[in-house]
Parts: C-alpha cells; sequence; structure tokens
C-alpha cells in the first residue's frame, strides 16, 4: 500500500516529466511570407541620415555606452 504523500509526489513527478518533453520546432514561414510582414513594420529610409527628424532622450548610467549611442545617432543624423 502507498501512502497518500508518496501516490501525490509521483503524481507530481509524472506531470513534471511530461511538462519537460521538447515541443515539435515551428514550421518555418518561407521567404515571401516573411518579407511581406517585415516590410508592413519597418519603413527603410534610403539616405546618408535617416534619424535626421528624430529626437533621442537617453538616461543610460555608463558614460561609455551613452557617448557610443550618441555617436551612433550623430552618425545617423539625429
Amino acid at each position: 500500500m502507498v501512502s497518500p504523500s508518496k501516490a501525490k509526489l509521483s503524481r507530481i513527478a509524472s506531470q513534471k516529466s511530461q511538462q519537460q518533453r521538447p515541443e515539435p520546432e515551428p514550421q518555418r514561414k518561407s521567404v515571401a511570407s516573411t518579407s511581406s510582414t517585415s516590410n508592413n513594420k519597418v519603413k527603410l529610409v534610403k539616405g546618408s541620415k535617416p534619424l535626421i527628424h528624430h529626437r533621442f532622450y537617453l538616461d543610460i548610467e555608463r558614460h561609455q555606452v551613452a557617448t557610443k549611442i550618441e555617436s551612433t545617432i550623430k552618425e545617423l543624423g539625429g
């Protein structure tokens, strides 16, 4: 005879093992479907300074990271 607590532990262990089974890999989208969805979300601006009409406010504690980001934004026209 098995005690109720051991039965409960074995039930929990079997549930955890079922949850840890690897899920099948999701199907990959074709190139045509991914390019059409990406065109709707992102608009590419051609030119040397695509960020010329944008303002950025940076609140970064590390000075080195802030200067790198600032220089990149300035290169892109921001």
